[in-house]
């Protein structure tokens, strides 16, 4: 089931405007193909599990999380479950300062927020446009205060820290364990707090790192797969190949020849 409006309203902020939005629904195994918008995309998950990839961050939803997508970036729903969502399509500035995920709680009341917009959306009511500029000031509103949560939570901070920790040492074995005791905290902790701020574990983000700087070197340099591997933390060129093939369905041979050909 799928519901779509193209209105276009304006808040009154006159610099946000939602342009479109609908509910969505489909069944386990009935994934969303790999898209882009020239727009923002807010999609709230009612119900069900999905492993969405958005850019080079995979995130796993629950009911009650929030995934905002930038315009232009690609992403994707891998249904691991049936699941339903509202979804909404925003022209906004680039700078907005929208949070990457949220998840919801009686202070936010997203849900409410996105079924009012939704509806409103699809309405023809002679005041659905004053009832949208308001809806879409508070959704403006909303995500700004939870990204400035966000950004000074102690969890942000944490996360913050381990992430570039990972960056300095992503080439060398890394071992979560190690991470906390330098972070001074547990690693069940840390784990959960990625969990809620990343929608990934610490393993899936170090992963998703690997790989980006795998590919970079695949199609930037002329080095060996062997070589690559080394210097991107994998132990050999298979394990490298397999977590290539795994990201992107393809192998790191196939990428390179693609590269070469386009020269």
């Amino acid at each position: 089931m799928h519901e779509i409006a193209q209105y276009m309203h304006e808040s009154p902020n006159m610099y946000i405007k939602c342009l479109g939005g609908g509910r969505y629904s489909a069944g386990s195994g009935q994934d969303f193909p790999p898209h882009n918008h020239p727009t923002w995309e807010l999609v709230y998950y009612r119900s069900g599990r999905v492993r969405a990839p958005i850019g080079e961050t995979v995130y796993e939803t629950e009911p009650g999380m929030l995934l905002v997508t930038p315009p232009q970036t690609t992403h994707s729903e891998i249904a691991l479950t049936a699941y339903s969502n509202y979804y909404v399509t925003v022209e906004a500035p680039m700078n907005i300062g929208w949070p990457s995920a949220v998840y919801d709680d009686p202070s936010l009341g997203l849900q409410s927020l996105f079924s009012s917009l939704t509806r409103e959306l699809n309405s023809s009511r002679h005041d659905s446009a004053s009832l949208l500029s308001a809806y879409t000031q508070i959704l403006d509103i909303t995500l700004q205060r939870a990204g400035a949560f966000i950004a000074a939570s102690p969890a942000e901070k944490l996360v913050s820290r381990a992430e570039l920790i990972m960056e300095e040492r992503f080439s060398s074995p890394i071992k979560l364990s190690a991470i906390s005791r330098e972070l001074n905290c547990s690693s069940s902790g840390l784990r959960a707090h990625f969990r809620s701020l990343r929608g990934i574990n610490p393993r899936e983000y170090l992963q998703a790192m690997r790989v980006r700087h795998a590919l970079g070197l695949i199609r930037s340099s002329d080095l060996t797969f062997e070589t690559i591997a080394g210097l991107c933390g994998y132990d050999s060129a298979s394990h490298l190949s397999r977590q290539i093939k795994r990201a992107t369905d393809q192998s790191p041979g196939s990428l390179r020849k693609a590269r070469i050909e386009y020269k």
